[in-house]
């Protein structure tokens, strides 16, 4: 069974690229950065496990998912069409095999973690619009950690009111590097 931490997690509505930066913390810090052994209950983890970043985007920037809590209160289905969304992947193994993956998505009503099967069909559903292909992009989050910042200027609308709250932490800074090369 993946790793659960979602109470203790930090979160902030429509700043899903923040979230899962986090959540890559907490899965790399909870049984190292290899994911080799769990230290808070000694159970150990093939170092085949992986876990990555994943964004879904596409160059219309209108990205449909379904099961979303921001759609939850709207539509029977959880519709929503982001800008662009990011999850964490998290890929179990077992004596070297991949056993099965699971979707962390901070922003969905479906089960948390969820197993990729059920969040494939049940949050990405196909749209036969050609604006609402998504594209995904897998980023090792080891990687992401090291790459990954946002000064969230992409959440100003032109009078400089914020679109959503801004987190209450302080913007995630790495050498200069920007949300916009993820996506």
């Amino acid at each position: 069974m993946p790793p659960y931490f979602k109470s203790e997690h930090k979160y902030t509505p429509n700043y899903c690229e923040e979230n899962v930066y986090h959540l890559c913390h907490k899965f790399l810090a909870l049984s190292g950065s290899q994911l080799e052994e769990d230290d808070a209950n000694g159970e150990i983890t093939s170092p085949a496990s992986e876990v990555y970043v994943v964004f879904i985007t596409n160059e219309w920037s209108s990205i449909p998912l379904l099961r979303q809590r921001a759609g939850a209160g709207l539509n029977a289905e959880g519709f929503v069409c982001w800008d662009y969304h990011v999850i964490l992947l998290y890929t179990e193994a077992e004596n070297g095999q991949k056993k099965r993956s699971w979707v962390y998505d901070l922003d969905t009503v479906l089960p948390f973690p969820c197993e990729f099967e059920t969040y494939r069909r049940s949050a990405l559903a196909r749209f036969p619009q050609r604006e609402l292909q998504r594209k995904y992009r897998l980023i090792p989050a080891k990687t992401y950690l090291e790459v990954f910042a946002s000064d969230r200027s992409h959440m100003l609308q032109e009078d400089g009111s914020w679109k959503a709250p801004p987190p209450a932490y302080p913007p995630i800074s790495t050498d200069g590097k920007n949300v916009n090369a993820g996506i």
